[in-house]
């Protein structure tokens, strides 16, 4: 079994274990409690946790169902922050 596979964990408790273990960036696949045959990502942002819906396609491939945009741009933000933090501008 995978490190990151917690298999039947609920959001509440994911998001605990993602806020008192984790850190910025860690994550945790689940299987979703409302639908067999998907999953749920739980990704930690900072101190927030967000829960992004998976599926199995029948092409044998997963589909996002949420935008995933938002934290696309928020590392693009935060990337940007930490690249001006070390530019010395004196």
């Amino acid at each position: 079994m995978c490190r990151w596979f917690y298999g039947d964990v609920t959001a509440d408790h994911a998001r605990q274990i993602l806020l008192q273990a984790g850190k910025h960036g860690s994550f945790l696949v689940r299987n979703r409690q409302s639908a067999a045959d998907q999953f749920a990502l739980s990704v930690r942002l900072d101190d927030n946790v967000h829960h992004i819906i998976v599926v199995y396609q029948v092409n044998s491939s997963y589909l996002l169902l949420q935008s995933v945009y938002y934290i696309i741009l928020y590392y693009i933000c935060y990337i940007a922050w930490l690249s001006a933090q070390l530019v010395d501008v004196s």
